[in-house]
């Protein structure tokens, strides 16, 4: 709480970036995910991503859930999960260095030109599809 020279009364409240740990067993689950061929890559993702949320731990803010309910009209679990997936997948791809080119950037943008106005979310849809191939490939 801040308090301004004038009487006004300002409170300023944030949430960290939380800790996330991703338990070894989870890529183990993986692999068994992948080495199943009768199932589709469609049906494999969700698995493997439900894998992810299932091991691993991250405490997500309350000041982040309850702004995507209050906001996004979503349940707290919806939040939560949307919001610890994200923040895996970044994780991910910054440990594999899974980071879209300056070419492939410009690809997606020559093939929809409104994504110019927006390039991060390019990026951000990129680096997801790049972490799901990799997820994907192991073995």
């Amino acid at each position: 709480t801040v308090s301004a020279g004038s009487g006004l009364l300002v409170e300023i409240t944030s949430a960290q970036i939380p800790e996330i740990k991703v338990d070894p067993k989870a890529y183990t689950e993986i692999k068994k995910i992948n080495a199943d061929t009768k199932t589709d890559k469609e049906k494999h993702t969700d698995l493997i991503l439900k894998t992810l949320l299932d091991h691993t731990t991250i405490n997500i803010s309350s000041i982040i859930t309850d702004y995507e309910v209050k906001n996004n009209n979503k349940s707290t679990t919806q939040a939560t999960d949307e919001w610890k997936l994200n923040l895996i997948i970044s994780q991910i791809s910054t440990e594999q260095k899974l980071t879209p080119t300056e070419s492939e950037i410009k690809d997606i943008i020559s093939q929809n030109p409104k994504l110019a106005q927006n390039p991060s979310l390019v990026i951000y849809l990129l680096t997801q599809q790049k972490v799901i191939n990799y997820l994907l490939s192991i073995l």
